[in-house]
């Protein structure tokens, strides 16, 4: 989903791939990858299906789009936590899936040299992992988290 200018757009996929980061673990590791362009202040909303699959107590769908859209001029950080206690409100404090949500801004920075672009790609990479680690574990999923 993209988070552009208080509005959220889901982006289209053209094929079904792996989740992020197993497309290695593939049995066919040929599978084909969307590209979208981002802009500066751009925020790309990475959820699972246990985010926008989750009811609350009449069945009703979470609205991530909606509920995404309202937060969009928060930082990624800030988002990420408004909308995980927004889920969790909406379904009584319990989810019945697990749920992952990554919120990834393109920034105005650029890199001078392609080294150091590299070694903050990697901080980056670390950090979004770390993120997701606690996300689970925040979200008391049944997933163990290390």
């Amino acid at each position: 989903m993209l988070l552009r200018d208080g509005k959220a757009t889901a982006l289209p996929v053209g094929r079904p791939a792996p989740p992020l980061g197993l497309g290695e673990l593939a049995s066919r590791p040929d599978y084909h990858v969307d590209t979208f362009t981002l802009e500066p202040r751009d925020v790309l909303l990475l959820h699972t299906d246990g985010v926008i699959e989750a009811r609350d107590v009449r069945g009703v769908f979470y609205p991530l789009a909606e509920r995404a859209a309202a937060w969009a001029h928060e930082s990624p950080s800030a988002l990420i936590r408004s909308l995980r206690a927004d889920l969790l409100a909406h379904v009584g404090g319990h989810l019945a899936d697990d749920a992952a949500v990554i919120a990834l801004q393109r920034t105005h920075s650029q890199f001078p040299i392609e080294a150091d672009r590299r070694v903050h790609e990697l901080r980056l990479l670390r950090e979004t992992v770390t993120t997701v680690r606690r996300g689970f574990a925040a979200l008391h999923c049944d997933v163990p988290v290390h």
